[in-house]
């Protein structure tokens, strides 16, 4: 599985959250490979609008359902989507895959909102897909047949690629569009020498998939079909098929079969090979798929009794005893699997405070974090003003592992603060620790200046208070008395009379 691009967040500011909008179609859905996502929100356009709204509601419906509120927030307290560029927005996280909708409410001072929730229509639909495609591929005689499984298909999204065995480079077979369930065959005289191949399939989502490499016999006979020249012998990991990492030990190896012949199959081998031993038969479970079963997935419990790296193959047996061979010693796994229950050591080491100009305080952590399978860009950077707190804001979220971050705090109201790291590997084990001192970042002194002195000569008594005045008579016609002369403040220029500006903005329909 690989995530090409990298994304952190899915970028929807291609229109305002507050112009009018119809309901999502098919061609706006997005496809988003992990289950958190982050909503950016245009800030200034929302505090330009008039009236304007004190609060966004933002809501999520799954499946097409009915919308519910996810959350409420302040214009001012909208979660910190880029540290950088002062993004804020709405983060999410999807409690499985899936289709969801989403949409934004305005609520206003006076308690009304727009739309009504009877009204919410999709302004988002993202469709959440962690599962890259699982790709089966077997060999029939000078060909391949092969099964892609995956509800996100896109377009051109089956590769064949094929090489000489021994050799480093894949070349891709296009002879024609792919489907998810299809075969190619070669002619004979083609195959002057083993020829590997292997099927890649791409969901919309953006993930990929290998399906184990297979390799069709030479046929003794001359001919050209990827090369004349027999390249140099590729190492041993070229010929691995993509890793999963799981952060348990109890595991279910999932085999779907591409083909059940007419006594069904009655039974499965799971054959399992460490990091350190061969390959070796596990267990055989019993099971009884005909040929007209719906559901032809083999699902085998497999306990692992430590952490490590594992490789499976099933073979699956017939009703009359056929099955493939036993696997041999330099056979591919079909699927490798890294077990990895361990937590990432991570810790803060020091935070260095020094005056950062007219952005703000500059802020230097450094941290160390080790683990053998950390994630390519593991460290998470949080702060918050209570080492207890419930909620932290970020720092700067998914950076390399580089031991050292500056940050330029921006927030004028934010004077002191705990930091706290996390990093993350492959398996989704996160490690976390919180800097033992409170780092204080206010480092400017309060400053004074004497405007005057109030007094009077030595041995001046003080003033009699007088008695109180008879009431005034009210006349009969008011008089209005001119306004006393404004008080003078020697080196201060008072500050001229202006009217509020006229604001022309037509209210949120």
């Amino acid at each position: 599985m690989r995530l090409r691009n990298g994304l952190l967040a899915l970028a929807v500011l291609a229109a305002a959250w507050s112009a009018p909008r119809a309901a999502a179609q098919a061609s706006d859905v997005r496809y988003w490979p992990l289950r958190e996502i982050n909503f950016p929100v245009p800030v200034d356009k929302i505090q330009a609008e008039n009236p304007k709204p004190s609060k966004l509601r933002f809501f999520a419906a799954a499946s097409r359902g009915q919308f519910k509120l996810v959350a409420e927030r302040g214009i001012n307290d909208l979660d910190v989507i880029d540290a950088d560029k002062s993004r804020r927005g709405f983060k999410y996280a999807s409690p499985s895959d899936g289709e969801y909708d989403f949409a934004l409410q305005f609520v206003y001072p006076d308690g009304d909102v727009n739309p009504r929730e009877a009204e919410l229509t999709a302004q988002y639909r993202v469709v959440f897909d962690t599962r890259p495609p699982a790709v089966r591929v077997t060999a029939s005689g000078t060909g391949v047949d092969w099964v892609v499984e995956d509800e996100n298909l896109g377009p051109d999204a089956v590769t064949l690629q094929v090489r000489w065995q021994g050799g480093r480079e894949w070349t891709n077979r296009t002879p024609r569009e792919f489907r998810a369930r299809d075969s190619y065959t070669w002619n004979r005289a083609d195959l002057v020498q083993p020829l590997e191949v292997r099927v890649l399939a791409k969901d919309r989502a953006g993930l990929e998939m290998a399906s184990r490499v297979v390799t069709l016999p030479t046929s003794g006979v001359g001919g050209t079909f990827v090369g004349n020249e027999r390249p140099a012998p590729a190492p041993a990991d070229d010929f691995r098929p993509t890793i999963d990492y799981v952060n348990t030990r109890n595991l279910t190896v999932e085999s779907k079969l591409t083909r059940v012949t007419r006594s069904g199959v009655k039974a499965a081998h799971l054959w399992v090979k460490d990091d350190k031993a061969g390959w070796r038969k596990d267990k055989e479970v019993p099971v009884n798929i005909t040929p007209n079963s719906p559901d032809t997935t083999l699902r085998i419990p497999y306990a692992a009794t430590k952490d490590g790296l594992y490789g499976f193959i099933v073979i699956p047996v017939n009703g009359a005893g056929g099955k493939q061979d036993d696997p041999r010693a330099s056979d591919t796994a079909q699927i490798l699997v890294e077990v990895d229950t361990e937590i990432p050591h991570v810790k803060v080491k020091s935070v260095r405070v020094s005056p950062g100009g007219s952005i703000g305080p500059k802020v230097e952590i450094e941290w160390e974090a080790v683990d053998k399978n950390l994630m390519p860009e593991p460290i998470v950077l949080e702060y918050a003003e209570e080492r207890t707190a419930a909620e932290w804001k970020p720092i700067a979220t998914k950076i390399a592992n580089t031991g050292r971050y500056v940050w330029q705090v921006e927030d004028k109201n934010v004077w002191k603060f705990h930091v706290r790291a996390k990093a993350i590997d492959k398996a989704s084990n996160q490690g976390e620790h919180v800097y033992e001192k409170e780092v204080v970042i206010d480092l400017d002194t309060p400053q004074a200046v004497i405007e005057g002195v109030r007094g009077g000569p030595r041995g001046t008594p003080p003033p009699q208070r007088q008695p109180d005045p008879p009431p005034e008579t009210i006349p009969d016609r008011p008089s209005v008395s001119p306004s006393p002369p404004p008080v003078k403040i020697p080196g201060v220029k008072p500050p001229d009379l202006v009217s509020p500006p006229s604001l022309d903005i037509k209210p949120l329909k």
